[in-house]
């Protein structure tokens, strides 16, 4: 019997094109297939550090089809590398599907580390990082963010998400309204790109300013 291959989760910069490990371009340069989330996105990497590997994406909107092939390429043997647009994969996005069903099926998952934005904005926070808690995007539905926010009323861990540039208003609004406007806030945008901004503010001046601006980039909140 033909022995499985191995899905290597590979981390990709989050903006800065060097910050990417000797080990992460080894294993995109050895892998027999690239799964990723956006083939525009992963081919300026590849390009970038002239490597080949073919790709195919991996599309949630057809997560059937996707996860078949995957199952498929690990039974044929093969490596498959798997990569998000950017920093981790599997974190707070779909990838954790194939994590799944690769190891239902009995083949080997190795995770390649390096950059990932949720720790980039935890250590330039200089609050608490003994204990924390990584809470994703919050949901959309009305009904689920009063739920999840209510989660967060009595929090006394230092919290991190992610959000969008289209509900950054909103949610740092929201989370005025339960953990106060003195609540310490680090609002990172587009870390390690040349437009990265660390803003050391409160909720209340966060959801100030909000109110005032139009958003854009790629947002961590501490």
């Amino acid at each position: 019997m033909k022995s499985l291959g191995t899905l290597f989760l590979v981390s990709v910069p989050i903006g800065n094109l060097a910050d990417i490990t000797l080990r992460a371009l080894e294993t995109l340069k050895n892998a027999d297939l690239l799964f990723v989330e956006d083939k525009r996105v992963t081919s300026a990497l590849l390009k970038h550090y002239q490597i080949a590997t073919p790709q195919t994406r991996y599309d949630t909107r057809r997560l059937t089809e996707s996860l078949a092939l995957l199952k498929e390429t690990l039974e044929a043997g093969k490596n498959v590398a798997f990569v998000s647009d950017a920093g981790t994969p599997a974190i707070a996005d779909p990838g954790n599907r194939a994590v799944q069903e690769a190891l239902e099926m009995g083949a080997k998952v190795v995770a390649v580390p390096g950059a990932s934005a949720l720790l980039t904005a935890l250590l330039s926070s200089g609050m608490a990082t003994g204990r924390f808690t990584f809470e994703g995007f919050p949901p959309v539905a009305p009904s689920d963010r009063h739920a999840f926010f209510t989660t967060l009323e009595n929090e006394s861990r230092t919290i991190i998400l992610y959000e969008t540039p289209r509900r950054l208003r909103s949610t740092l609004c929201t989370l005025e309204r339960y953990l106060g406007s003195e609540r310490r806030l680090l609002l990172a945008k587009d870390l390690t790109k040349p437009s990265e901004s660390l803003t050391h503010t409160t909720l209340g001046m966060a959801c100030h300013t909000a109110e005032k601006e139009t958003p854009k980039g790629e947002y961590t909140l501490v």
